[in-house]
């Protein structure tokens, strides 16, 4: 079992915020602040161009500060919009797209943003896992600015965020097998308290090959004021198996499912608490349940990775959807407990006796 932990402390307190003034229950936030009526600069990465992707837009925390927004919040969904509010962005199909939110452990006004994209991760979770995004038409919007194009999460899922912690924000951007673009530039934002850092060709890059010090994607967030359970344990992520790099690896009898847990929750779990996890696959009737054991606590905001030890059988070829589950007896807030991930063996054909031949026709 491996940890991955926040500094951050979310306190019981955050339930007050219900109170402040002009709060709603749930908003849309403009970042970088300042652009939402105001039209910026054209960028062709990435929808705009057909080249895979791999993008880490980097936004200060003092965007959200200036903007009011000094309190933990739940991101549900970003959108992006064209350059010009004149033109029309025509129907579009981009067959992969994966939106990542990070509280960066690094920032980006000293500098310190790494070219290696995992470097920049403090906490982090995929909140649309790589799946067809589809729109369009979208016509000139008649004003200031062009219409936000709403790019939609997994169900269920979002992002808990605490600017007031000092850490920065970042949207990684994952956009593979393009084979139509936008067609037109999305807008960004010239000397604006963010950077972007990216690959242009290719969506599986660790490495970023470009960058811009004070460009950025023109972001608009949706969000809501977060009211923490006192005891809350989150499934974040599903972390493995993952589909083989290729036909020639498919997966095996014996693929160790992981998932990243996390203190949702106002408490910390103190080492040594027991709490109940289990995964399906397919949603099938046999569950395998164990129990995941931090060994340390867990303030409010940390992470830890728990590997099961009882592995899933994924060698025949198809396609498998893992689900796991956290069952704590003082959770509160059950709509987190839960997260699956869509994996895929492929493999080829197992040769079992020789002579073989393959005429290619099926293959």
């Amino acid at each position: 079992m491996s940890f991955r932990t926040s500094p951050r402390f979310l306190p019981i307190a955050v339930a007050l915020l219900l109170g402040v003034t002009g709060l709603s229950a749930q908003g849309t936030f403009v970042i970088p602040a300042g652009f939402g009526a105001i039209d910026g600069a054209g960028t062709s990465f990435p929808f705009g161009n057909t080249n895979d992707h791999i993008w880490q837009w980097h936004y200060d925390a003092s965007e959200f500060i200036n903007a009011g927004i000094n309190f933990p919040i739940a991101i549900t969904n970003v959108a992006v919009r064209a350059d010009s509010p004149t033109a029309t962005v025509p129907a579009f199909n981009f067959p992969s797209v994966e939106i990542e939110l990070i509280e960066a452990s690094t920032n980006w006004a000293n500098g310190t943003h790494n070219t290696t994209f995992a470097a920049n991760i403090l906490t982090s979770s995929i909140v649309r896992t790589a799946a067809p995004w589809v729109g369009g038409p979208v016509p000139p919007s008649g004003g200031a600015t062009a219409p936000f194009i709403p790019i939609g999460f997994d169900a269920g899922a979002s992002f808990i965020f605490d600017p007031t912690a000092g850490n920065d924000f970042i949207i990684q951007v994952r956009k593979c097998g393009t084979i139509a673009s936008w067609g037109v530039t999305m807008d960004g934002a010239n000397l604006a308290n963010a950077t972007r850092y990216g690959h242009s060709s290719s969506c599986t890059a660790t490495v970023s090959t470009f960058s811009n010090p004070t460009f950025c994607p023109i972001a608009e967030l949706t969000w809501q004021p977060v009211v923490l359970a006192p005891d809350d344990i989150q499934v974040q992520d599903v972390t493995a198996p993952v589909t083989g790099v290729n036909a020639c690896t498919p997966l095996s009898v014996f693929e160790i499912v992981t998932a990243t847990l996390r203190n949702a929750g106002a408490n910390p779990i103190v080492g040594g608490t027991q709490i109940p996890v289990s995964y399906t696959i397919d949603g099938g009737v046999n569950v395998t349940s164990e129990i995941f054991t931090p060994a340390v606590t867990l303030n409010p905001g940390d992470t830890a990775s728990f590997s099961f030890a009882t592995g899933a059988n994924m060698s025949t070829p198809g396609i498998y959807t893992v689900a796991v589950t956290a069952s704590w007896g003082l959770d509160g807030n059950p709509m987190n407990d839960s997260r699956s991930v869509t994996v895929e063996s492929i493999g080829g054909v197992t040769i079992n006796s020789f002579p073989w031949t393959e005429n290619f026709d099926g293959f």
